[in-house]
């Protein structure tokens, strides 16, 4: 699995920085590694020889990146682009994900 998300990886990060390619492939290797999205969980399941303090400052500060979000959208749809037919379905679910005791989820979809 490891192999495989390294290539995709190359794929998703081809023309970057090795900075911001070595931040995708630490991301996606903590989500995949802790299943959670918290950067201090994935900075200490990363276990570099820097400090966990240190891992988890670096994922922030790559995190607040200008233009990341924008970035990544455009690299994802160049991906997917070849694979889109005519015949190609798009199911999008509008349900609300609102939760009763959540405080900031109100009208997500």
């Amino acid at each position: 699995m490891q192999a495989k998300l390294a290539e995709f990886c190359k794929k998703v990060s081809r023309g970057q920085t090795r900075p911001v390619q070595k931040f995708y492939y630490n991301i996606l290797m903590g989500l995949c590694g802790t299943g959670s999205p918290s950067l201090h969980n994935i900075a200490k399941m990363l276990m570099d020889k820097v400090s966990t303090k240190k891992t988890s400052e670096r994922l922030y500060r790559n995190m607040r990146r200008e233009g990341l979000a924008g970035e990544i959208d455009r690299t994802l749809m160049d991906l997917i682009r070849p694979q889109v037919t005519k015949e190609t379905l798009f199911i999008v679910d509008e349900s609300d994900i609102e939760k009763p005791y959540a405080r900031k989820m109100e009208g997500c979809q």
